[in-house]
């Protein structure tokens, strides 16, 4: 079913409601008014714009009726990685800083426990790029106590699944191009956890991409 007018306006809506003292982002919802397609699903959602943080945000607390407001923009993500996806061999690296909390609750989990992914997750081709992510954060911000730099390492091997939710390299449909060498897994992907070390004050969480019938 394709998007309706009513479909773009809930997500309208919400975003300006978030953002209605903030010119710079009004006018960016007046260029998504008049110029969103569904191939632009993935452009618009890697941009830095309120629609990415009121997603990403709405995803993580399961705010199920800003998600439904956007559920049309989530279903071209969709169709877009999966007709991008393609059956390759890749290491990806994540950096991330996870709440304290959050990553214990994480390393209680056994080596060889199943964790599902509830946002989309970005990641690169490069490890450099995400170990910048996590030194640009922490030079950023000095009141971080509360907060653990984590270097996610996901191995994708076909070898070990037959179906998995869609993945793609996107840095062709990407607002920032080939600078990050992004990867995009879908919401809900399946990781394996194979190992959880320590590596110069860095966290590294292996992961392995499973199957979706594997857990």
């Amino acid at each position: 079913m394709d998007m309706t007018v009513d479909d773009k306006q809930e997500l309208v809506d919400c975003w300006k409601i978030n953002y209605r003292n903030n010119e710079s982002e009004l006018r960016k919802i007046e260029e998504f008014i008049e110029t969103y397609n569904s191939n632009d699903a993935i452009r618009w959602y890697t941009r830095d714009s309120g629609l990415y943080r009121i997603l990403n945000a709405a995803l993580r607390n399961e705010n199920l009726d800003v998600i439904i407001a956007f559920r049309f923009l989530i279903k071209d993500i969709y169709k877009q990685l999966r007709d991008e996806y393609k059956k390759e061999d890749i290491h990806v690296y994540r950096g991330q800083m996870l709440a304290k909390t959050e990553f214990e609750q994480m390393k209680s989990n056994t080596i060889g426990q199943y964790i599902s992914m509830n946002t989309f997750l970005s990641a690169s081709k490069s490890k450099n790029v995400a170990l910048q992510f996590i030194s640009s954060f922490v030079d950023g911000h000095t009141n971080n106590s509360a907060l653990q730099s984590v270097l996610f390492d996901i191995e994708i091997d076909h070898n070990h699944f037959e179906s998995v939710k869609p993945y793609a390299s996107i840095s062709h449909l990407s607002f920032f191009g080939n600078s990050e060498e992004e990867v995009l897994f879908m919401l809900g992907t399946i990781f394996k956890i194979r190992n959880i070390r320590q590596d110069n004050g860095i966290w590294t969480v292996q992961l392995q991409l499973c199957d979706e019938n594997d857990h």
